[in-house]
């Protein structure tokens, strides 16, 4: 089983500040998009207090010149297996050490995505799924579905896999939907496991997200995926 997330919109004081206080305490990596720019960056909250929080300067440091007193930023997080977005205000910033900060307002409003159970199916190896990556700064690299759902798949390399690929990280990744593979699915992904050297078995390991799927490619998703649960089933009963 894997999970999907139903969304609802959180407007209770003190559940948010509890959020923010949380995210503070297990160090959550933010991801940040400014101006509604499409780059994401990367930042973490260093304190909570009162009705603002701040947070550290963003990754990479190019972001940091984008933003100013009252700029609005968009952040995305994940804590506890709950999905947090919201929008916050800055309203002051500061440097200590050479380090950049900011102050925010928290917000009155956040989207909370809590997540359910969902199928997941594993692919024959005898039928193998290909799968191509792509990060920012690296080759394309390939590799093959293992496993997969409306949330994310995982899949195997048959070669290391760079270093400079980390959790939390964001990738897209396009592969053919099963079980008729005449359709390419292209979507954003952020990486929740990763296993960069090679197992006993020879493969190399990483397990994503999907993230930002639009609707109706994720009812797509879904089809391929009740169309392979169903050729499982009848395979079982044979």
């Amino acid at each position: 089983m894997s999970t999907v997330k139903l969304m609802e919109k959180l407007s209770d004081k003190t559940r948010i500040h509890a959020f923010f206080q949380r995210m503070l305490e297990k160090r959550t990596l933010l991801t940040v998009f400014i101006n509604g720019r499409e780059k994401p960056y990367s930042s973490a909250i260093i304190k909570v207090g009162g009705d603002s929080f701040i947070i550290d300067e963003l990754k990479p440091d190019t972001g940091n010149k984008l933003l100013d007193k009252n700029s609005v930023i968009h952040i995305k997080a994940q804590l506890d297996g709950i999905s947090i977005d919201c929008h916050a205000r800055i309203d002051a910033f500061g440097e200590e050490n050479d380090i950049t900060f900011y102050q925010l307002a928290i917000p009155t409003e956040i989207e909370y995505r809590q997540r359910r159970q969902a199928v997941r199916i594993r692919l024959s190896a005898a039928y193998p799924l290909p799968v191509t990556f792509s990060a920012p700064n690296e080759e394309n690299f390939e590799g093959v579905i293992n496993d997969i759902s409306t949330g994310g798949i995982r899949a195997r390399f048959n070669k290391s896999l760079s270093k400079t690929l980390k959790n939390g990280q964001h990738l897209s990744c396009s592969f053919l939907l099963p079980p008729d593979n005449k359709q390419t699915l292209n979507s954003e992904l952020i990486i929740r496991v990763i296993k960069h050297d090679k197992d006993q078995f020879g493969a190399s390991l990483l397990g994503a997200e999907f993230i930002d799927m639009p609707t109706a490619l994720e009812r797509q998703l879904q089809r391929s995926i009740m169309s392979l649960q169903r050729a499982s089933r009848q395979k079982d009963n044979i």
